[in-house]
């Protein structure tokens, strides 16, 4: 959503953020209004875990998109969201509300306050099965409130900014009546400045690693990676964001370094393979420079991504429970030279070809209109 919302802001419009805490700090700190409402990170931690239904997390796997969407996005999380929403509507005035595409109090508030809704995608269109649980959940908030419940959740109501592109969509997209293709953009801050080690990487091929900011507490992952890619001719750069686990990474080959926080784009600018969990950003980056990928899915959308990568070609797919230090290195050998870098070249091209957000914001402007 960045990517859109610079977009916008250098068209002259007026941009707000709306999300929970911790995440509205970290936007606030990339330079964005925002206003902070929902319930937080913790909380809904808190929430899930005291119900007995509720799948654990890294237990979870497949399962965790069900459980999240049925039972978490759809359910509790709605009504404090739709509060907090209605009360940034009602005092800032916007002339349109985007959303992301598992934010289900988005349609709902933008109804009750008589404000149009798109829902701006962060991958594949989400699973059918998952999306019509999740509208059943969903339609008990927009008739305790008085409205007549919409097709999953009125979450495919105006329009769907897909950042999907075609080799790794659903055929079910088919059911969204108004979709607008949008150019995924890996995330590049005006502030970023490549540090000193990123610069003087290139001369040999760079592996970037990242499990993303949920999902990057696995030590057991980090020790495969490093015990795999240990001595070869590569420059492998370990991204960990916020991690404990990574935190006892003390020792470590030459040619292996791990960082927070990194510029992201500018990493994958010198990278030839990338080692993900299969999020989002962490696929669709890489992706719209042609860089094949090897992911470990480990719950959420992974599984997801990672089946539509590997049936275009673009990724080598391997189980966690079952990785190897041998097997990574594998993978990662093949993803260098093999027929995912073609793949993933073809689905580059295809990303160019979609608008990009300067493009789309037009589109946007009229339904504000």
């Amino acid at each position: 959503m960045v990517a859109l919302a610079t977009a916008l802001l250098k068209a002259g419009h007026n941009v707000r953020f709306a999300t929970s805490a911790p995440l509205d700090e970290a936007i606030r700190g990339d330079g964005f209004d925002v206003e902070t409402v929902g319930l937080s990170t913790a909380e809904i931690r808190e929430a899930r875990e005291k119900d007995p239904a509720f799948p654990k997390f890294y237990e979870a796997g497949r399962r965790m998109r069900m459980a999240a969407f049925s039972k978490s996005f759809a359910d509790f999380e709605v009504p404090p969201r739709v509060a907090g929403l209605r009360r940034v509507i009602q005092t800032w005035r916007p002339s349109l509300l985007i959303h992301e595409m598992s934010e289900f109090a988005g349609p709902l508030a933008g109804a009750l306050e008589d404000l149009p809704t798109v829902n701006h995608s962060f991958g594949p269109l989400v699973e059918a099965d998952v999306m019509a649980a999740a509208g059943a959940v969903a339609a008990r908030h927009w008739l305790d409130n008085g409205l007549s419940a919409p097709d999953r959740g009125g979450m495919y109501g105006r329009l769907y900014l897909d950042l999907a592109p075609p080799s790794l969509q659903y055929p079910h997209i088919a059911t969204v009546s108004a979709v607008q293709p949008l150019r995924p953009v890996p995330l590049e801050l005006t502030s970023a400045e490549a540090p000193e080690w990123l610069s003087q990487l290139g001369r040999r091929p760079v592996v970037t690693v990242t499990f993303g900011t949920v999902f990057n507490d696995r030590i057991d992952l980090y020790r495969t990676v490093i015990d795999g890619l240990a001595g070869t001719d590569l420059d492998v750069v370990i991204t960990s964001g916020r991690s404990e686990a990574a935190k006892a990474l003390v020792t470590l080959p030459a040619n292996i370094q791990v960082h927070e926080w990194v510029p992201w784009a500018l990493l994958l600018a010198r990278s030839a393979v990338v080692v993900s969990h299969g999020g989002a950003s962490s696929t669709l980056g890489p992706l719209s420079l042609g860089l094949p990928l090897v992911v470990v899915p480990l719950g959420a959308d992974h599984f997801t991504n990672a089946g539509l990568m590997s049936s275009a070609g673009a990724a080598i797919v391997l189980e966690a429970e079952t990785l190897t230090a041998t097997g990574l290195r594998d993978a990662v050998t093949t993803a260098l030279v093999g027929p995912a870098r073609t793949a993933a070249r073809r689905i580059a091209a295809e990303i160019a070809e979609m608008p990009a957000p300067e493009a789309v914001v037009p589109v946007l402007t009229k339904i504000a209109a």
